[in-house]
């Protein structure tokens, strides 16, 4: 049986996804919220900081007053008194004064800059002030960090432990999110057994479900492996029926190639209103993947091979996960450009995605059939040849996209 509609990696963000809609938004203490997407523009409620503080140790001072000072010709100022931690002084600073001043310390009226300890010693009521300092210097003024009414997290960015953090710099204590998916992945094939349990007579191991809840988990509420079923459309079917309401997203492995008689797509097509959004991908690893929905929900098939539904599980899986939950950057991106240690040849018409070897700022390609999983295990990631191109020579700058 030949793929029905192959489509090109990019159409599958722009036209594909979008067909989809992001799940509901729910409340949730920052204490639980990492990871997840907001689902709106959070504003900062005040100023930070609402006081104008200090940065170092030291000596509030207007800094006209410290003009010309140096180590030979110290200026002399008065010191007024001691500006204690937590709490608003009580001072305003005259003309050819100082107040004693710690870091993170309240900066009274009238100053506009510290001077280093170091920068100055005490001489009975009077400091020396060795080294003049500029207005603002060593100062943080009020709204510095973060002023009312600023967006301080946009819609659709993913909660990292420093957007927890500057939520509760605020006393923002719950956030709304889109709720995480809850997925259920099915392995099929005749020629599997459990994890657990010893092959025989050419039948092999299931692995691709491990792998792939592994590089998805950190996205989703809760992802479910159902044990392995044989190549049997009307097993599937009833799999998926059964299933369809509690998940947001299934994960067929396997029965998506040609030579796996093409049952995942037939399955598929059994549901009233079913669309079979694409089959095939022109790319390599992870062509015989299939993209459908019924009644709303996504059905991803990914290919049998280890490489290909790993290959697969990275550019489509994780993406669609992320743009279910608001993610405005949910595309695979390179995190730089590295040059090729030596020629990486690949075939015009359909983009590669070799994997490769890192040493330095050089790649070197692991080539290997799309069943050896031994090649993940030995790379530090996936470079990627365009189709138009015909291999790369050495010493060309490459994408690297680390796994």
């Amino acid at each position: 049986m030949e793929f029905l509609k192959l489509a090109r990696r990019e159409e599958i963000y722009k036209e594909y996804f979008p067909l989809f809609k992001t799940l509901r938004p729910e409340q949730v203490s920052i204490f639980d919220a990492l990871g997840y997407f907001v689902a709106e523009d959070i504003v900062a409620p005040e100023n930070v900081p609402y006081f104008p503080r200090s940065t170092v140790d030291g000596y509030a001072v207007k800094a006209q007053d410290t003009v010309g000072a140096s180590a030979e010709n110290p200026v002399l100022l008065k010191v007024l008194g001691e500006i204690p931690m937590a709490s608003k002084p009580n001072i305003t600073l005259e003309p050819g004064a100082a107040v004693k001043i710690w870091t993170g310390g309240w900066l009274p009226d009238g100053a506009d800059a510290v001077v280093m300890l170091e920068n100055a010693s005490i001489t009975g009521g009077y400091v020396e002030i060795y080294k003049p300092v500029a207005s603002g210097e060593n100062v943080i003024k009020v709204g510095d960090d973060v002023r009312a009414g600023d967006v301080i997290i946009e819609k659709g960015k993913r909660l990292r432990p420093q957007e927890i953090g500057i939520l509760q710099t605020f006393g923002i204590l719950e956030v709304k999110v889109i709720r995480k998916p809850r997925v259920l992945l099915i392995p099929t094939g005749n020629e599997l057994v459990e994890p657990w349990q010893e092959p025989k007579d050419g039948k092999i191991r299931e692995t691709n479900s491990v792998t792939v809840t592994s590089l998805i988990r950190e996205y989703c509420e809760l992802v479910k492996r159902h044990p392995i079923i044989r190549d049997d459309q009307k097993t599937l079917y009833e799999v998926l029926r059964e299933n369809m309401a509690e998940f947001d997203l299934i994960l067929i492995s396997g029965g998506s190639s040609k030579g796996a008689g093409d049952f995942g797509v037939s399955a598929i097509e059994e549901f009233e209103g079913a669309e079979i959004l694409f089959h095939g991908v022109y790319i390599s690893p992870g062509k015989p993947t299939i993209f459908a929905r019924v009644r709303e929900k996504p059905i991803i098939g990914l290919p049998g091979h280890p490489v290909s539904s790993f290959v697969s599980t990275y550019l489509f899986v994780i993406p669609l996960l992320k743009f279910l939950q608001g993610a405005t950057d949910f595309c695979p991106k390179p995190a730089g450009y590295l040059t090729a240690g030596q020629d990486i040849p690949s075939k015009a018409g359909r983009e590669e995605w070799i994997r490769v070897k890192r040493d330095g700022d050089y790649l070197y390609p692991l080539f290997s059939e799309s069943g050896i999983l031994s090649s993940l295990v030995k790379s530090d990631g996936l470079v990627r040849i365009p189709e138009e191109l015909e291999g790369v020579h050495k010493g060309f700058k490459v994408e690297f996209y680390p796994i």
